[in-house]
């Protein structure tokens, strides 16, 4: 019968491979079963935990945020494209493009939390 022994070669970080050596009731054969435990809790823990409840709330409001970022951007993009706005006021449309660039990049935060807690979920 195959059994699962770690290998205690070099670089291999506690690999696990299957034999075809039956596991010997030794002291060899317990430590054999004492690296498998870590192993397996290892991957355990590796798992993405749940949302808590306040993460809940922020998944929910999450949409509606990114609608009123989107909202600006959109916003902003048309105030750009005035020709009128740099004839007028060069200093406003260097402020709008400033906005503009610090809305683009809250909204690519917001869709990667989002993304993240959907992970999650």
């Amino acid at each position: 019968m195959p059994s699962l022994h770690a290998t205690g070669e070099p670089g291999s970080s506690g690999v696990m491979r299957t034999t075809s050596q039956p596991a010997k009731s030794t002291a060899r054969g317990s430590q054999a079963a004492a690296a498998r435990v870590p192993a397996q809790g290892g991957a355990a823990a590796a798992a993405p935990a749940k949302l808590s409840f306040r993460e809940k709330q922020e998944l929910e409001q999450l949409p509606a945020r990114i609608d009123a970022i989107e909202a600006q951007i959109a916003s902003l993009q048309r105030r750009l494209a005035d020709p009128a706005l740099y004839q007028r006021d060069a200093d406003a449309a260097r402020a709008a493009a400033q906005e503009l660039k610090e809305a683009e990049d809250e909204l690519a935060t917001v869709y990667a939390r989002w993304e993240a807690l959907e992970a999650r979920r």
